[in-house]
């Protein structure tokens, strides 16, 4: 979610991509592992190219998106469990604390 790292991707997609690769969003960077990066790079463009197909509304997004769940009331299309905010670096984004698990 730090605009320093990679920059021009928005909270939205940026919540999806993490959700996507399974990482959460308070991960740091130089903790991320070679998988890890893999498995966000390949969740990234998957998401986009999802996103163009969809013509960007969430509502038109696949059954398995985040993007169309991201608020507290919601609940995870993966598990089922609590979508949670959280802010970092003065930015919201919405996960899945089941899904997306910090520590490994």
């Amino acid at each position: 979610m730090n605009q320093e790292v990679v920059a021009g991707i928005g909270n939205i997609y940026s919540d999806e991509i993490l959700f996507q690769a399974r990482l959460h969003p308070a991960i740091a960077a130089n903790a991320l592992t070679g998988e890890d990066l893999e498995n966000l790079h390949q969740a990234t463009g998957r998401v986009m190219k999802d996103a163009i197909d969809a013509g960007a509304d969430p509502d038109a997004m696949p059954d398995y998106f985040l993007l169309p769940r991201r608020s507290e009331d919601d609940s995870c299309p993966r598990c089922g469990g609590p979508v949670k905010k959280i802010t970092i670096s003065g930015r919201n984004g919405y996960y899945c604390p089941k899904c997306q698990k910090k520590g490994r």
